[in-house]
């Protein structure tokens, strides 16, 4: 059994009612569950929210949030993988549900497709990985980006500071739209991120992390132009 856990905390501070505001016409979290179901990858879809308006308002599409999420679970600097292992401590005891795989899909990710769940589903089994999710690729020269320490530059990875830029490995970076996962690495790990994570590479123009004000309309803008 594979399900679908779509996140939606209701306190954002760079886009007020991020979660539930209207993109391309719709409440933004209408997309991901639009694509969920025409996937139709998952046994269940559930929704995790500490917001009672979300709640409601997702029935309208078909699924369900089965319980309020915990207020503490509800800030920003809240890990998605802790969210998503009290989902799943609740789920089993109220519904006695058991299941192999788990997507925990971001309510503010427009942008994948049915055929990305399928093929990261796909990639997740083939590898045996722990987790599978959405990379695009990145400019090489991040390896060499750093911060500043006491007016001084200090670099976050001192392994590349004498590579030639040509000479750089192929970077990629996570598009921040969904994660599966087993249910055992779902339990037992604290990182989505490990050594047996996997990854499908798209291409980066397509899938925008939407974060600031900024990135609304630029979303708009290319969703629209977008064949799904």
């Amino acid at each position: 059994m594979n399900i679908a856990l779509i996140i939606a905390r209701k306190n954002s501070k760079r886009i007020p009612n991020k979660n539930k505001k209207k993109f391309c016409g719709k409440p933004i979290i209408f997309w991901p569950i639009k694509n969920s179901l025409k996937s139709k990858v998952f046994d269940k879809i559930y929704v995790s929210t500490d917001d009672e308006s979300i709640s409601k308002l997702v029935k309208k599409y078909g699924v369900n949030a089965p319980f309020l999420r915990d207020k503490k679970l509800g800030g920003e600097k809240i890990s998605t993988i802790k969210v998503v292992k009290d989902f799943i401590k609740k789920i089993v005891r109220k519904e006695k549900l058991k299941f192999r795989n788990l997507c925990c899909i971001y309510a503010s990710a427009p942008f994948f497709t049915a055929n990305d769940l399928k093929e990261s589903l796909k990639k997740l089994k083939s590898t045996k990985a722990d987790f599978s999710f959405i990379a695009h690729q990145i400019e090489n020269i991040n390896l060499r980006s750093f911060y500043f320490k006491k007016k001084k530059i200090a670099l976050f990875n001192n392994k590349y500071k004498n590579f030639r830029s040509q000479d750089l490995p192929t970077s990629f970076i996570d598009a921040g739209q969904f994660y599966w996962g087993n249910i055992n690495s779902w339990v037992k790990k604290d990182s989505i991120y490990s050594s047996n994570t996997t990854a499908i590479v798209r291409n980066k123009n397509f899938y925008i992390d939407i974060n600031e004000k900024k990135d609304w309309k630029k979303a708009e803008k290319i969703f629209k132009k977008r064949k799904f």
